[in-house]
């Protein structure tokens, strides 16, 4: 960055003002013919200048850059910290931002301009990532820093808002209503960074902040929340990185929204958050028709692809009846309660079930073919069925079938047993006769036939991946073949030696900390709030080959 001298009544000089700006009209200048502009604007000078201590409290800030820059995007993405009792005046004149507050800044104390990342030139770059400086109305400029990444699940989340609160006794019972004393924003490469903070301990989230309010809005607007409190350290000292990671639900309030359903069957849907399939139980749900005696459901499940509805089935919901329903002890995936720990409703059912049911997910999943020879071949379908004895086989070629059995799972799923072994290596077909499936009504599937194709590997095609792990919590991993598609997932407790048998292919190595034990990467909850469980993510891509072994790939994740 460019330093301009000190000038008492903070005025660039006309010879360096007459120089940035020849600079700057240089940039902004294209030869006839010649390629689009696409260089990101940046920093060149500052006044006051970063490092000054002194400064009257009655000051303007001037910034310099080197391409012109839109008004409205300087506006939005300009942050004062710490936050100044009145908002200011902002003017843009070309390459230059002016910055006049409306109120004196107060004495001896650290202020922090910082220009977020989503600031664009007049042909619409952006910087590449938040630049800040720092002034003082004393003698003396804090120096502590907070650094760290935003993740959505396990990918870089580019130009998200953070906000840093400094830790207070009533910090959590005002978190939505007080301005965060330090705001930044992450670059294309979701790392953020605080500069010049005062030292101590600092409550870090990611805030989407659609309405640029530097506020948080729950309801509409997703936050990404950390595994632990930040502590900003002076420069001088070692840094820690610190993730935050995006929650996968926006609203704060887990409601029970609507309700309704056909003769046998019943659907609840809720709002703020998606089930929690743990907690659904058949002998939770009381229904209670008019002056009848009061009954719980022979089947109740959430399916993944609609995890926001409850279905349930009873052959006693007889249509044209109306019935009066009670769930407890239901909550959503990130632990958030129903007020009052129940949901209620009156439902009155239409007329006998003529939907037909679908299948709503396999395994295999669609985006794959391969399978291992541990692996059971499986149908969720959106509703509980009946499947007749010979409905489903398994096609080798056109003179050799297998026969499988089917096994009722868990909810809707049903799972497939080849009568015999399957061959290695040679493309398999799944096929199922719909017209021997129906559900409790008697419909089928509207499609006569249910099939997919398949390859079984062998052992010998496999590649091995070893090494040791260090950890002090249980730590769930997740292997993403980038090609083949195939995953997998192993979970350690504490420090030892593994062995993976993968199927050769380029993967990505996730893993998260599973301190509750449940199998499930929990991203934490905003109100009441709760921090995220850590995540890891390993940067390259691991190789594996068939037949070879990859030894040493040491993970430590404490």
């Amino acid at each position: 960055m460019l330093r301009l001298g000190y000038i008492r009544d903070w005025s660039i000089s006309a010879a360096a003002m007459l120089m940035l700006l020849l600079v700057s009209c240089a940039k902004d200048i294209a030869p006839p013919g010649g390629p689009p502009d696409t260089k990101p604007p940046t920093i060149l000078a500052t006044s006051p200048v970063e490092g000054d201590t002194l400064i009257p409290v009655d000051a303007n800030i001037r910034i310099m850059f080197s391409e012109r820059i839109q008004a409205k995007a300087a506006a939005g993405a300009l942050f004062i910290s710490p936050p100044l009792k009145a908002e200011p005046r902002v003017k843009v004149k070309g390459a230059m931002l002016i910055i006049d507050p409306a109120i004196n800044f107060e004495p001896d104390k650290t202020y922090v301009v910082t220009i977020g990342a989503s600031l664009t030139d007049q042909v619409g770059n952006r910087m590449t990532s938040s630049t800040a400086f720092a002034f003082s109305t004393g003698r003396q400029i804090d120096s502590a820093t907070v650094k760290g990444i935003v993740y959505n699940q396990f990918r870089p989340e580019p130009n998200f808002r953070v906000f840093a609160y400094e830790m207070k006794p009533w910090l959590y019972d005002s978190l939505f209503a007080i301005v965060p004393d330090y705001i930044t924003e992450t670059g294309k490469d979701g790392h953020f960074e605080f500069k010049y903070m005062r030292p101590g301990e600092y409550l870090v989230l990611g805030v989407e902040d659609k309405d640029r309010d530097n506020k948080i809005n729950g309801e509409s607007e997703r936050v990404a929340l950390p595994n632990s409190t930040a502590f900003a350290k002076k420069i001088t000292e070692p840094a820690t990185d610190y993730s935050l990671y995006v929650s996968k639900y926006d609203s704060l309030n887990f409601t029970f929204a609507n309700c309704h359903g056909i003769a046998g069957a019943v659907t609840m849907e809720f709002s703020g958050g998606k089930l929690d399939a743990a907690t659904i139980n058949p002998d939770s749900i009381r229904i209670s028709p008019r002056n009848g005696e009061i009954f719980a459901p022979k089947t109740a499940v959430v399916f993944d692809q609609q995890s926001d509805k409850l279905y349930f089935w009873s052959d006693r919901l007889l249509p044209d009846s109306s019935f009066y329903i009670r769930v407890s002890g239901l909550h959503s995936i990130e632990g958030r309660h129903l007020d009052g720990d129940t949901a209620a409703c009156d439902v009155r059912l239409r007329e006998v079930d003529a939907e037909k049911p679908t299948v709503v997910s396999r395994s295999p999943a669609a985006d794959r073919f391969l399978i291992l020879p541990s692996e059971t071949l499986s149908v969720v379908y959106s509703e509980p069925i009946a499947i007749q004895t010979g409905a489903a086989k398994i096609v080798v070629d056109s003179t050799l079938s297998i026969g499988v059995r089917a096994v009722a799972g868990l909810g809707t799923e049903y799972s497939f047993i080849p009568d015999d072994s399957l061959p290695a290596n040679r493309r398999l077909k799944f096929v199922m006769q719909n017209r021997m499936v129906t559900d409790l009504y008697g419909n089928s599937p509207a499609d006569s036939l249910f099939q997919f194709d398949f390859t079984v590997t062998s052992p010998d095609s496999l590649g091995l991946l070893t090494g040791t792990i260090e950890s002090t919590d249980t730590v769930t991993y997740l292997l993403q073949g980038l090609y083949k598609k195939m995953k997998y997932r192993f979970s350690y407790s504490g420090t030892e030696h593994y062995r993976w048998q993968l199927y050769p292919d380029s993967y990505t190595l996730y893993a998260f900390a599973d301190q509750n034990h449940n199998r499930r990467w929990d991203l934490g909850t905003l109100a009441p709030l709760s921090f995220a469980e850590r995540g890891w993510i390993v940067a390259d891509t691991i190789k594996i080959r068939a037949r070879f072994e990859r030894e040493g790939f040491d993970l430590n994740l404490k």
